[in-house]
């Protein structure tokens, strides 16, 4: 009988170990997929706060849009038809329809100052293409565009993080904007009260230490 509860102790001793090392494997999974995410989250914020298409790559800033599209390198900047317009872009080769061809033709995400807009057509050391870089001013500044082309992929603007380096080259008011916008977008992902939100709650506690008769409890904040 002895013999017979000391089996049954080691067995369960062996169930239980068995068990503990299973329940460590699967938080070190666990763990491993949660760092995984962090690297995923860290990524995954659009470079140069733009894109990339079949046809062209993009940057952005919040005044302007850089549009960047590989050339033939036997093209010449007279071969290239370029419009820029303050809701549209074309972008072609000119051409019979034989050897025409139309690369960008579309409308913009927003409106942009046409007069200050420019494109270049250059050709990088070590590369075997040209570059047409085409520079839209925004006519809305302090915006974050999705897209260049409406029905072109679009990015994840709640993402897009300056770089801090950047926001010394502004001045104070537009710097102190930038981060402004920036504070309150983090504060809605989190679900967290915007500067706005902020700002009323203590003029409301300023006011609720004013007048302390009043009953404030049904004040709700939109």
């Amino acid at each position: 009988m002895g013999n017979n509860n000391e089996a049954n102790n080691n067995e369960n001793s062996v169930e239980n170990k068995a068990e503990s090392n299973e329940n460590k494997d699967n938080n070190d999974n666990n763990n491993d997929n949660n760092d995984d995410n962090s690297d995923e989250e860290i990524t995954d914020r659009p470079v140069g706060n733009g894109g990339t298409t079949d046809k062209y790559v993009w940057t952005q800033t919040l005044s302007e849009v850089e549009v960047k599209i590989e050339i033939d390198s036997k093209l010449r900047a007279k071969n290239l038809d370029v419009k820029i317009k303050r809701k549209s872009l074309y972008v072609g080769i000119k051409g019979n329809k034989q050897f025409g061809k139309e690369i960008v033709n579309g409308e913009l995400n927003s409106t942009i100052d046409e007069g200050e807009s420019t494109w270049t057509l250059d050709k990088e050391f070590g590369k075997q293409t040209k570059t047409l870089t085409i520079v839209l001013c925004k006519d809305k500044g302090m915006t974050w565009w999705s897209r260049v082309i409406v029905g072109d992929p679009e990015i994840d603007t709640k993402k897009i993080e300056p770089e801090s380096s950047k926001l010394t080259d502004l001045d104070d008011e537009t710097r102190a904007t930038v981060e402004k916008m920036m504070f309150d977008q983090r504060q809605k992902m989190k679900g967290l009260p915007t500067s706005k939100e902020i700002e009323n709650k203590k003029i409301l506690d300023k006011f609720k230490q004013q007048h302390p008769e009043m009953d404030f409890s049904n004040v709700r904040f939109n």
